[in-house]
Parts: structure tokens; C-alpha cells; sequence
């Protein structure tokens, strides 16, 4: 079920709002404030509307504040209607911006938008393509040109924790923390073995590619090279 939080301290909107989206199947939580807010973890919700003129603190506030620790999206509800206060709010890390007063349908259409958006991009996300390589994060397989090759649990987190980053270099401690933990009896030499492993497995099922880049003193790097 979709979670959705809204913000509002006008009790007769909320209200309105409540029975139109619960009629629609979303579980809806009504806040009126920012103290009322700050008790309650907002890591669980999926969406949330936002009023920007509250009693406390404004909404651009608390949008600025709160952005950092949530990626869902952040729908701003707003009697401000300027050019520019819709600008603010978009700034500030809003994804979107309705005017009151507004249509529930409208509302409704704009939440199954960017309801939509965020399920493409978690889709995106569980499955990865890099040049002929392709992580499967749900189903825990690497499939190179189009075959799901075997690898050991450890060679598999090892490329996740690469491919997961591509483009970004990471440490041998990075990777030996995420895959063994520092807690291991095993030492931070494996990591050089386990990736000379890979890279092996990688070069004979695809030798267009090389993927696993050394960067010398840094780690390594998932950046593929055309070999041809």
C-alpha cells in the first residue's frame, strides 16, 4: 500500500484531501505542523504534500531540511502562486508545485505521476546494464551477452558493490568491509584475489570489454574499455 503524508495545517483541506486519496486505496497521514512532524518518521511514506504557509516554519523550511534524508517526492501545496514562489519551492528540492485552490483530480493525477516516476527509476535501479554485463539485483545474477554466469556469493558482491558505484573508484577496504566485513579472519589480500578471479570469468565470457579498472594507491574502478 502507498503511503502518503501531508502537511497542512488548514484542517478542512486535509480533510478533503483524506477522503478523496483513501477512496483511491492510498493510506494517508495528516500532519498540521512541523513540530507535529518532527515526531514522527517520515523514512516510511512514499510521498508527501507539503503546504509552504505554516504556523511554525514554512514548508520551503522544512523541504530544505528534510531533503537529504528522503529521495521520494516532495509535492508542494501552496495558496502562493507567483512565478517565483513556485521557483523557491522547486529549488529548495520540491519535485512539483499546485496552487490552491486546486482539483482533487488533478492532485490525484499529479501523485500517480510521480508514483509512476519513482517505480521506473526503482525498476532502473534493481537492473543494470554496463556494455554487455548485466546486474540483476533481485534475482542476484550477472548475465554477460545475454547468459546468466555462475559466480561464487563473494566474486557476485564483489562486481554488485563495482557495478553499484560504476564509475566511482573504491578502496580494497571499501570493498573488503561491504563483502567480509572488518570482523573477518580473512585479510584485505583477498580482495586482490577475488577481483583477479572476476576479471578472468569477465575476459572468457566477453573479450570486448575489460571492466575492472585498476586505479594504482586508490582501488578499483568498474569502467569499461573496448579491447577491439
Amino acid at each position: 500500500m502507498t503511503r502518503i503524508i501531508y502537511v497542512d495545517d488548514d484542517i478542512q483541506i486535509t480533510k478533503l484531501v483524506r477522503q478523496y486519496l483513501e477512496m483511491s486505496g492510498y493510506i494517508i497521514t495528516i500532519v498540521h505542523s512541523f513540530q507535529e512532524l518532527d515526531g514522527i518518521d517520515i523514512s516510511l511514506f512514499d510521498l508527501m504534500l507539503l503546504d509552504v504557509m505554516l504556523p511554525d516554519i514554512n514548508g520551503i523550511d522544512i523541504c530544505e531540511r528534510i531533503r537529504d534524508a528522503v529521495s521520494y517526492p516532495i509535492i508542494f501545496i501552496s495558496a502562493l502562486g507567483l512565478e517565483e514562489d513556485i521557483i523557491q519551492g522547486l529549488e529548495s528540492g520540491g519535485d512539483d508545485y499546485i496552487t490552491k485552490p486546486f482539483s482533487l483530480k488533478q492532485l490525484k493525477a499529479k501523485i500517480d505521476s510521480h508514483l509512476r516516476r519513482e517505480n521506473r527509476n526503482h525498476e532502473l535501479k534493481k537492473r543494470i546494464r554496463t556494455q554487455n554485463v548485466v546486474l540483476n539485483k533481485e534475482k542476484k545474477q550477472i548475465i554477460i551477452n545475454d547468459m546468466v554466469v555462475m559466480f561464487p556469493k563473494k566474486e557476485y558482491l564483489v562486481v554488485e558493490k563495482l557495478i553499484s558505484n560504476i564509475g566511482n573508484v573504491i578502496s580494497k577496504d571499501q570493498i573488503f568491509e561491504t563483502v567480509w566485513g572488518f570482523n573477518s579472519e580473512s585479510d584485505i589480500s583477498t580482495v586482490i584475489e577475488h577481483i583477479k578471479k572476476i576479471r578472468a570469468k569477465l575476459a572468457e565470457c566477453d573479450d570486448e570489454f575489460t571492466y575492472i579498472q585498476t586505479k594504482y594507491g586508490l582501488g578499483y574502478i568498474w569502467e569499461p574499455k573496448y579491447e577491439k
